[in-house]
């Protein structure tokens, strides 16, 4: 097993998080968006032609694991706590805000993820 490497800067730098973990047989990664798991559900998204750009925003937002662990079920909650969620964003926010706006186009891909993600 290999240790955990981290090199981090100030955040408002930009400079990126580079890890080298895992075990034997691991493929290693500076993100979990380049894991196979995550290449995969996104050439899924593209074949669907589903908006990949919500995907990935949604992924990033859930800080989905390398492996997308119990994707299906997440998809099927939050997509139950859609409404409740903008309800809450359009009452704290104005319409000209960016967090107004955060959560459209993700009922359909939040739908669309328990059909064709089989893990």
């Amino acid at each position: 097993m290999r240790l955990l490497s981290v090199q981090t800067a100030n955040a408002h730098e930009g400079f990126p998080l580079t890890t080298a973990t895992g075990t034997a047989g691991q493929v290693d990664h500076t993100s979990a968006e380049n894991s196979p798991h995550h290449r995969a559900l996104r050439a899924a998204v593209r074949n669907g032609k589903q908006n990949e750009e919500v995907l990935r925003e949604i992924l990033w937002h859930l800080n989905a694991s390398d492996y997308l662990l119990d994707i299906r079920r997440i998809a099927g909650n939050l997509l139950d706590l859609l409404p409740t969620l903008r309800e809450i964003t359009e009452q704290s926010c104005h319409e000209d805000e960016p967090e107004f706006h955060l959560f459209e186009g993700w009922d359909t891909v939040l739908g669309w993820i328990p059909s064709v993600h089989g893990s």
